[in-house]
């Protein structure tokens, strides 16, 4: 097992920058469960019918419960459901699995138990209880995050408390019936860490964002990364010397890593700005970049991240001005680099907002969920429709997760050059090839590990003779077949 430590100039430059419009509010929903207590939304995914699933919690008197709200892509409520019925029960994340169903994921405290404990609820399209656990330690835990392998497994991220007020990142992997397959906990030395974001890495393993408080050390968080192998054997850690939480974290186009987060800043650590951190492959930092916007009294807090369309990223958080009594949600879109291309503030007269939650649309925008508080009434989810991101111009791939392997190839006929592309059901190993007529390969696009969704390729036949190729992708045991005609 290898720590890191990975030191930071921070320089701030003032420039004067021209940002592109963000995209329009389609709509909003707020929903509070009971009238009289407050309700939460954490996390949002697309679903397969271009819809949402909305999930948090429903307070009521004396306990909570976990909330799931089904919306369709006007933002109709289809359904509303809750589960469990104790203090504290919070749904912080959620995906829709291979099957068309759903997991949540997040804490409640069973009954007869004292302690809070990590769970997993999983329901059907229709949000009917499938199964939920709650797994027991000597600890508290809660999960942050949670995603699906290839085999139907769960794995998530947390935070557990020791006995000693301090608390551990956290890896459960769990089996699609429930069952409990790992229990791991990471430290960094003498202190607290906590793990926000987890995504898949090569080999089968997983990457985990977080940060850690390390006692001794002046800054009071410090982004933290840990790699492990498939069943959650800690193989490397990075800890990065910045004053900083890291919460959410996405796997880039050229298969390294990009993570976000805010960084403490001012007099006492009081004011804060976001960050943004892209690694290769290797975890090797490419760049660093901070964003200090509105005045010197401005505070934003990154708390979640997409893939733009077209390529860049997208931060969703909230925005804050001291002084002021209210929060506003706030998205800021990036290129490649980290260079800003629009913000948007979304701000509601006489109340605060914030986003904790968001996913990618059908076509190209998107949904950022989170709560709203008017003063002296209890808060309620919120839910924000964004118009299709006006820097993106194509036909956009369906943000929801694909429901079998496929590929495909555009133009077919080509000469001499066509774009291949796959779509996987969830992040596992891939290979694509391309034969020509005697099987022979002619050449490899693609062998790694991919996230699931789409991914294009380009073959170029330019040194190739005239006649008919295949395509042909393995992932997951599934091998698909395309049939290519090059013409000149």
């Amino acid at each position: 097992m290898k720590t890191t430590v990975l030191r930071f100039l921070i320089i701030f430059l003032l420039v004067s920058t021209v940002f592109a419009q963000p995209p329009d509010s389609l709509w909003t929903r707020s929903f509070r469960h009971n009238l009289n207590f407050s309700t939460q939304a954490f996390a949002v995914c697309s679903t397969s019918d271009e819809g949402f699933l909305v999930v948090g919690r429903a307070e009521c008197l004396g306990a909570d419960s976990i909330l799931a709200i089904r919306l369709t892509a006007a933002g109709e409520t289809a359904w509303t459901r809750t589960y469990g019925y104790s203090a504290g029960a919070t749904a912080r994340a959620v995906i829709q699995t291979h099957d068309g169903g759903f997991a949540l994921a997040g804490s409640a405290r069973p009954s007869g138990d004292s302690l809070a404990r990590a769970f997993v609820v999983r329901i059907d399209d229709a949000g009917l209880l499938l199964w939920s656990r709650a797994f027991t330690s000597t600890m508290r835990d809660t999960a942050f995050a949670i995603v699906e392998t290839p085999d139907g497994n769960f794995v998530l991220t947390g935070k557990a408390y020791r006995w000693s007020s301090l608390t551990r990142t956290l890896f459960i992997r769990v089996s699609p019936e429930g069952d409990s397959l790992s229990y791991n906990i990471y430290e960094d030395g003498n202190g607290t860490t906590v793990g926000r974001a987890i995504v898949g890495s090569d080999d089968g393993g997983f990457a985990m964002v977080g940060f850690s408080d390390t006692v001794g050390i002046e800054t009071p968080w410090r982004p933290f990364l840990v790699f492990t192998d498939s069943v959650g054997n800690r193989l490397t850690s990075h800890v990065y010397d910045l004053p900083a939480g890291a919460y959410a974290m996405l796997r880039t186009a050229d298969q390294g890593y990009v993570f976000t987060g805010y960084i403490s800043a001012g007099e006492n650590w009081g004011m804060s700005m976001e960050f943004l951190i892209r690694l290769d492959r290797q975890a090797n930092t490419l760049w660093t970049r901070f964003y200090a916007l509105g005045n010197d009294y401005s505070t934003t807090k990154a708390y979640a991240l997409l893939p733009a369309p077209g390529g860049g990223f997208v931060t969703v958080g909230r925005w804050w001005d001291e002084g002021t009594t209210y929060f506003d949600v706030y998205l800021m879109r990036t290129d490649d680099n980290g260079d800003t291309l629009w913000t948007d503030r979304i701000q509601r007269q006489y109340e605060s907002t914030t986003a904790l939650g968001a996913c990618l649309t059908a076509d190209g925008g998107y949904v950022v969920v989170g709560y709203r508080m008017l003063f002296g009434e209890p808060s309620s989810a919120y839910v924000v429709r964004l118009a299709p991101d006006p820097l993106w111009a194509g036909e956009w791939v369906p943000a929801a997760t694909p429901q079998r392997v496929a590929l495909s190839a555009f133009p077919n006929p080509f000469n001499p050059t066509t774009n291949i592309s796959i779509t996987l059901p969830h992040t596992s190993k891939a290979r694509l090839t391309v034969y020509d007529i005697t099987g022979r390969e002619v050449q490899m696009l693609h062998e790694g590990v991919l996230e699931a969704g789409a991914h294009h390729f380009t073959f170029d036949g330019a040194g190739l003779p005239s006649g008919i190729y295949f395509a042909r992708v393995e992932s997951g045991g599934v091998v698909k077949t395309q049939k290519l005609l090059l013409l000149k």
